[in-house]
């Protein structure tokens, strides 16, 4: 109970009591008569320790609303933020309890649908363990995460931060119209574990970022609807959902190539048993991530 008593100290009043018209102020005068005495002492003895469990109705049991949101500190989990409290409404991508349920954004049964993180795109890692991913390379990782609006994509390696206009970060999407033959680069083709409707690259001297769609026939290039940032090693990006038919699952692989004429390579696969390093290999695992559920992203098992 030692949590619910409130210590009450007494420094000046500034009560007046009836028919007193006090030309002063008295510290300790707690009934206001313009005078110290015991019955002072008794009033503040008696509010000294108060148990506001049992007598509420105390008036030293006055809660606190700090940021005057309309609740008090004993049932505001933040009460620095009025945005934050228990008639808040969830914000499902904050990372933040905003309604005080003890649930955040998408373990909060407010909000739909499945996991979501969204990543900030400024150059700093904002993926978690359970977004990372090994790879066919030693010395390289690779990331996934995805938000109602996002799939975010990166990449981590010695040859992300080497300014090479001749190293690529290449990721395949699926699509509602595919193919499983990949984007030649140099004499590198690769052939496809799944049908894929978008292919990305993004050139490691970050002077080169695109979207390319299939068309049915060839793959033509549409632009680059996303954002896109590098710092040292690391690279990361977004690509908005309807920019890729607003999938609500989608088969991606991502992996890292050089194009230099008689040394070319692919590498730096995810999922890492899709292939082993070397010249033109097929891609022979995916992933498929379902948006619907809480599965996080390397919680994933490669297909097929």
């Amino acid at each position: 109970m030692l949590g619910c008593l409130v210590l009450l100290v007494v420094f000046i009043t500034t009560v007046t009591a009836p028919g007193k018209d006090c030309h002063y102020e008295l510290w300790g005068d707690i009934n206001g008569d313009c005078r110290v005495d015991f019955n002072d002492f008794a009033m503040f003895a008696a509010n000294w320790l108060v148990d506001c469990e049992l007598f509420p109705e105390n008036p030293a049991c006055i809660a606190l609303d700090l940021d005057e949101d309309g609740y008090d500190v004993s049932e505001d989990c933040n009460d620095d933020d009025p945005n934050i409290n228990p008639g808040a409404i969830e914000q499902c991508e904050n990372g933040i309890d905003d309604d005080c349920d003890g649930f955040i954004d998408q373990n909060d049964t407010d909000c739909p649908g499945g996991y979501s993180h969204t990543i900030f795109i400024d150059g700093l890692k904002d993926f978690t363990e359970d977004e990372t991913f090994g790879t066919s390379s030693g010395g390289n990782s690779g990331y996934w995460s995805w938000d109602s609006q996002y799939l975010y994509a990166g990449m981590e390696g010695p040859d992300i931060s080497g300014g090479s206009s001749s190293k690529w970060v290449l990721l395949y999407i699926s699509g509602s119209v595919g193919t499983t033959s990949g984007v030649s680069y140099n004499t590198q083709q690769p052939a496809l574990a799944f049908s894929a409707g978008y292919h990305v690259c993004w050139r490691a001297d970050n002077g080169y970022t695109r979207v390319f769609q299939y068309n049915g026939s060839s793959w033509v290039d549409i632009g680059w609807p996303g954002d896109v940032a590098q710092s040292g090693n690391y690279m990361e990006m977004r690509i908005p959902l309807s920019s890729i038919g607003s999938p609500s699952t989608v088969d991606v692989h991502v992996n890292m190539i050089s194009d230099t004429t008689a040394s070319e390579w692919s590498y730096a696969a995810v999922p890492a048993n899709s292939f082993t390093d070397g010249y033109d290999p097929d891609y022979g695992k995916f992933y498929q991530f379902d948006f619907g559920t809480m599965t996080a992203p390397n919680e994933y098992t490669p297909l097929p």
